[in-house]
């Protein structure tokens, strides 16, 4: 490597990587050459430049490489099903399992299939290439991360991983423990199903997103709050890149590490972010078996025979040697595939059989995403998420010229609420009818899916919102109705999370009386996200302090009479917030996590923002929640006042960081989620020190701004950058977060020259031919 100064950036401090002489790769090459600049700012963002799709592609699958490489060999080990072969079969075979599971996609050859534009394709295997390129600068033995330095597992890759990476279906993956379970009985010891929760998204997982539009802008264009709530580890984690081709594309956002990119950003006049929908992407149908035969069925009256695929994978053994193992998945003539959840009635017996079927989306959501960062308003975007109905989630987008826009635009089983309603069987819908299956609509992108114009969408000019309850009220002044079931639920009370994000949107809108001074700017918008108002409190804490001062004695129901006086002091002080430094929110928390929460004024669809409310003080179970939160506290050695950032905190190189925020259920916009054991007990408390560490919540967050000079906009990801311990990007970011500061998205180039962290790598290398695949 040569190190050197650029002259064209003698306005900052800046290197360059370059080669001294070509790599020699044994694929075949075009004669035009990759080239590209990766120009790193502050907190390890790169902004990558090239004149075309196949040099941008390994810009970044280098940037993103340079800073988590060994969770990308990992994750490229489990799309190639060979985790079994070089880490053995893992605890409770975890190991085996995947590789079935994606041994199966490897042999369906879904990622060979055609229909990739040359854009897409060029970049993929630009991705590929930046990948191996950093490998091969750096030396596997040489890598910074010491937990994948040396391994046998870290290699190079091609396109075909990373078209595995693009083409599965996330809702297909989310099933795979199901499908790999799925063995006919009688079960077998050998064959005994591993129970596992069936709920394809864990709970909590979400996002929040706000598309601010001229009416409520302070200078009459769009503003716009991205904050999705993904895992803080693993294949979710985002990854803050700008991605430009001068003249084509000019796009800065994130998207998971293992597809670099902007699937959540802007570029120069639209703005967009996606939220989990309530819309039912799935089916689960159940298959009347015939008698004696658990692996035929019955389908309008004729017998049908299970297709079967055999899948065989390489086990490592203690002694190094490989020993095949051998896998049948079951599937229907439909195309679904059989199932087993361990629980009833989702359970493969004698009678019955499960079976999930869901939407592939091909090539389109690769496709869509990258007509969307091209996008020049939100019209036009909608008509891209029209054409292709392919993301599995909610769209929220603003433009510079003020509109915003909400959907919930993607491929949606058409199943309709006739069909549901003469179809339906405890635990799902009925498999052994025709007229059960996915209705089509002819306007639709894809056969069996809903047509965009059945689905709900708005546009709005002063704002849309949505925290993951359904599109009813993604605007409280137009409420979207008359949509089918399976879509999402309507007129019914939304989260707390949804309802403080309503209510700051709308207080912001009306204070000084309405007179224009509340509109927002890019402040307010930042102020809104890290309030960490506590709605769950202000709905309920002071008539919680009056019931527990008329009697702090409270009677649990083993006789166990706990004197709760301390308590009402510390909710009496409490500041309702969930910030760092905020006591008597832990209280509330375990008060809300065991049952205390209990309503006075019940729902009404004519005031969603603001009912359910009031606390239902005559319920014993009322003090009866704050007495345990007490005990549980006291247990743990904690004191009821305890300030938030003690106990609630992430370690990184055995620095504490402490974290501010709550859990949406609690009434918190901005989320934090220790471990939750999915949902079915409270989080335990560690005695002396408190939750253990985030695992996920607010993850990459991004507020934006358009304006007369093109837009503005800060952002973060909460965990930073890297994996890498040894990475001065593993912990900057967090800190940051920490402290509610944000990183400038240095989006212009006299910006982005100007930061005295420049770090400028170019490369140069052969280009690698189409014609690399498996």
């Amino acid at each position: 490597m040569v190190r050197s100064i650029l002259a064209a950036c003698a306005m900052a401090l800046c290197a360059v990587n370059c080669t001294t002489a070509p790599i020699v790769h044994p694929k075949t090459f075009s004669p035009d050459p990759y080239r590209v600049t990766i120009r790193q700012t502050a907190f390890g963002i790169p902004h990558v430049k090239a004149d075309d799709y196949g040099s941008l592609g390994l810009g970044a699958g280098y940037a993103v490489a340079r800073e988590n490489i060994c969770l990308l060999a990992d994750l490229y080990l489990s799309a190639s099903a060979e985790r079994s072969r070089f880490l053995g079969a893992g605890p409770r075979e975890e190991n085996v399992r995947s590789d079935f599971f994606y041994q199966r996609i490897r042999d369906l050859g879904w990622a060979k299939e055609p229909g990739l534009s040359p854009d897409v394709r060029a970049f993929m295997r630009g991705v590929a290439a930046g990948y191996n390129r950093y490998l091969r600068d750096t030396g596997v033995d040489a890598l910074p991360d010491p937990s994948c330095r040396g391994a046998s597992w870290v290699r190079e890759i091609s396109e075909i991983d990373v078209r595995r990476m693009s083409r599965i279906n996330q809702f297909y993956v989310a099933f795979r423990a199901l499908m790999v379970a799925a063995v006919p009985p009688p079960h077998t010891k050998a064959q005994a199903v591993v129970p596992v929760d069936w709920s394809p998204v864990a709970p909590g997982i979400g996002s929040n997103a706000i598309a601010l539009g001229r009416d409520a802008s302070s200078n009459g264009r769009g503003l716009f709050l991205a904050n999705p709530h993904q895992p803080w580890s693993g294949s979710f984690r985002f990854f803050i890149q700008q991605l430009t081709i001068p003249g084509t594309l000019d796009v800065i956002g994130a998207s998971p590490v293992s597809f670099p990119g902007a699937g959540i950003g802007h570029n120069e006049h639209v703005a967009w972010s996606a939220t989990v929908s309530t819309a039912r992407r799935f089916s689960f149908y159940r298959l009347d078996l015939v008698p004696g035969h658990p692996t035929n069925y019955e389908f309008d009256g004729k017998q049908h025979e299970m297709g079967q695929q055999e899948v065989t994978v390489q086990v490592r053994g203690e002694d190094g040697s490989l020993t095949p193992r051998t896998h049948t998945f079951y599937t229907t003539h439909f195309g679904a595939t059989l199932i087993e959840t361990g629980r009833a009635p989702l359970t493969w017996s004698e009678q019955y059989a499960w079976a999930v079927a869901t939407v592939d989306t091909g090539w389109r959501s690769s496709e869509q995403s990258h007509q969307i960062q091209r996008a020049q308003s939100v019209r036009e975007m909608r008509e891209i998420v029209d054409r292709y109905q392919a993301w599995p989630v909610n769209l929220i987008a603003v433009d510079d010229s003020g509109e915003a826009f909400f959907a919930d635009p993607g491929a949606i089983p058409r199943v309709t609420d006739e069909l549901a309603k003469r179809c339906t069987v405890p635990g799902g819908l009925d498999g052994s009818r025709s007229d059960c299956l996915w209705e089509s609509h002819p306007e639709a992108a894809a056969p069996g899916i809903f047509a965009p114009e059945e689905l709900p969408h708005l546009m709005r000019l002063d704002y849309v919102a949505n925290s993951n309850d359904s599109y009813w009220l993604s605007n409280p002044s137009e409420p979207l109705t008359g949509f089918p079931s399976s879509l999402g639920d309507e007129t019914t009370a939304r989260d707390l999370r949804t309802r403080i994000g309503i209510r700051m949107i709308e207080d912001q809108l009306s204070a000084d009386g309405g007179k224009g001074n509340g509109l927002f700017d890019l402040d307010r918008l930042q102020q809104l996200m890290f309030a960490n108002r506590h709605y769950g409190g202000e709905l309920l804490r002071d008539e919680l302090v009056v019931t527990c001062r008329e009697d702090p004695m409270v009677t649990l129901e083993d006789n166990r009479v706990i004197d709760v006086s301390e308590a009402c002091e510390v909710l009496a002080n409490w500041d309702l917030k969930a910030d760092l430094g905020s006591r008597g929110a832990v209280l509330f928390r375990e008060f809300m996590d065991f049952g205390g929460a209990r309503y006075r004024i019940p729902f009404d669809p004519n005031q969603p923002v603001d009912t359910p409310r009031g606390l239902a003080s005559d319920d014993p179970e009322v003090r009866r929640a704050l007495a345990r939160a007490v005990v549980k506290l006291r247990d743990a050695d904690l004191p009821l006042d305890v300030e938030l950032g003690q106990v609630q905190f992430v370690e990184r190189n055995g620095e504490r960081i402490p974290i501010h925020g709550g859990r949406g259920k609690e009434g918190l916009f901005n989320v934090s989620y220790p471990p939750r054991n999915l949902g079915r007990e409270n989080i335990p408390l560690r005695p002396g020190i408190g939750y253990p560490e985030i695992e996920d919540g607010s993850s990459f967050i991004m507020i934006m701004a358009f304006t007369d000079q093109g837009p503005i906009s800060r952002a973060l990801v909460t965990y930073s950058q890297s994996v890498n311990t040894q990475s001065p990007h593993y912990a900057d970011q967090t800190r940051l977060y920490s402290r509610k500061q944000w990183v400038p998205m240095l989006y212009r180039e006299a910006d982005i020259l100007a930061d005295p962290e420049l770090l400028v790598t170019e490369l140069s290398q052969p280009r690698v031919s189409p014609s690399d695949l498996e």
